[in-house]
């Protein structure tokens, strides 16, 4: 019997699994900042990336600073007042809630950042004399670790490259009785210091892009005040001025995809201060997300979250509802993706039959957004004839950059008679998918 290409469509129609995965959605995530008043009280507020739905994560007379987004945008890492009269660092969840107490020293704990991996966070402490970074366990605060053993200057605004290898942060210190804020790099373990930015410039607050050639940051330099500037992450060249009016423009954070940059925005006048966001390209479309018209109230250190991720049903369409028995027996997974997410790949890891050995597959291309996979079934040969056996489904679906797991899982039967197989292929995985396409749909 031969499959069509009608044949495949009509089973694609009536039957199959359907698999619920999160996507990472078109929008951008969350931004959480700091709003302060004049008594240095500090609160962490979190709004969505259009300026909507502001809320404060937490509340009270205390201060709370400097917060950091998760990688898996789930909890929030900051700095606090709360148990001591002095900073330490902590993790809660996105909402504020269930606060854990990372760091327990006598000094000052600031400004933490993730590792992408979720593992580590960095921050910066003065616990021996001057400011220096450190590296610790997020998920308890152990195993605190020195990166910066410099005996003079201080160093601080730790920022994790996207791959993880490199952190960047900001160093003061002086040369010939000058003093400067530069950008400098190191390997995530402190080796391998480089410095980006001259010291005849002060300039801090780096922030990687996410695909990790560009780093944002704050100058002093162009005889202006505050401006947001971006250069080439491997050597500081080619630094380029995005905010060009003659306010105060600082705090950069990149949007998870790359285009945008929020930054606090202060008029000199007033003085106001707002949360602003901007073109990542060139600093066009510059328009404010807050609204604060009282010089009393500060917003500042906008910590942009990973995208939103929303559930899309990826469609897995199994073709034929039955596995068939012996050496030649094959076997069709279609795996169906939302027009959104054409740009997506699918790789089915692994198949597996209750009571059966997983089987690997190998991909095959159908139709546009359709996905095939195709496996032998003869690992099914001990199975009885009649039996309705449990397929499960696990892969990865890669899209921009991200990957995520999935698992599916459906009832088939099996049969010891094939209702169709190639006979002609003996080794599927020296098989192009060409040859298979052509051998399944005509």
């Amino acid at each position: 019997m031969k499959i069509t290409v009608m044949h495949v469509i009509l089973v694609l129609m009536v039957c199959g699994l359907v698999l619920v995965l999160p996507t990472a959605a078109a929008v951008n995530g969350k931004i959480a900042f700091v709003e302060s008043d004049k008594s240095d009280n500090k609160e962490i507020w979190v709004m969505n990336a259009d300026g909507s739905d502001q809320t404060p994560a937490t509340t009270g007379s205390i201060a709370d600073d400097h917060p950091a987004w998760s990688p898996d945008g789930t909890k929030i890492a900051f700095s606090s007042h709360r148990d001591a009269n002095h900073y330490e660092i902590y993790v809660m969840n996105a909402d504020g809630s269930d606060p854990q107490r990372l760091t327990s020293s006598t000094y000052n704990n600031i400004g933490p950042a993730w590792s992408p991996d979720g593992t580590k966070i960095a921050f910066s402490s003065i616990r021996n004399g001057n400011w220096q970074i450190y590296v610790m366990n997020a998920i308890d605060g152990s195993n605190q670790i020195l990166l910066t053993p410099h005996s003079s200057g201080a160093a601080g605004e730790p920022a994790w490259s996207p791959d993880g290898t490199k952190i960047a942060f900001g160093y003061a210190g002086s040369n010939n009785g000058v003093e400067y804020d530069a950008i400098v790099v190191m390997k995530a373990d402190g080796s391998e210091v480089k410095q980006l930015t001259p010291d005849t410039s002060r300039n801090f607050g780096p922030a990687w892009s996410p695909d990790g050639t560009k780093i944002a940051f704050t100058s002093l330099r162009d005889g202006n005040f505050f401006d947001i500037y971006v250069m080439n992450s491997i050597d500081g060249s080619d630094p380029q001025r995005l905010t060009m009016d003659t306010n105060s423009n600082r705090d950069p954070a990149w949007s998870p995809d790359g285009t945008k940059i929020a930054f606090v925005y202060a008029s000199k006048d007033l003085p106001l201060t707002n949360i602003y966001v901007m073109n990542a390209v060139d600093g066009s479309e510059s328009k404010p997300l807050t609204t604060n018209t009282n010089p009393q109230i500060l917003f500042e250190r906008p910590s942009w979250g990973p995208a939103v991720k929303t559930n899309v049903l990826i469609k897995v369409k199994i073709v034929p509802r039955t596995l068939n028995l012996g050496n030649k027996g094959y076997f069709l997974a279609f795996v169906t993706l939302p027009e959104a997410y054409k740009g997506a790949t699918i790789d089915m890891k692994t198949v597996s039959c209750s009571g059966a050995p997983a089987v690997r597959m190998m991909k095959l291309k159908i139709f546009p957004r359709i996905v095939g996979f195709v496996f032998k079934t003869s690992e099914l040969d001990g199975v009885d004839t009649g039996k309705k056996v449990t397929l499960t489904l696990e892969g990865e679906l890669k899209n921009k950059g991200t990957t995520y797991t999935f698992t599916g899982a459906d009832d088939v039967k099996v049969i010891s008679k094939p209702s169709w197989q190639p006979d002609d292929i003996k080794d599927v995985s020296k098989v192009s998918d060409d040859q298979l396409f052509k051998k399944y749909s005509t």
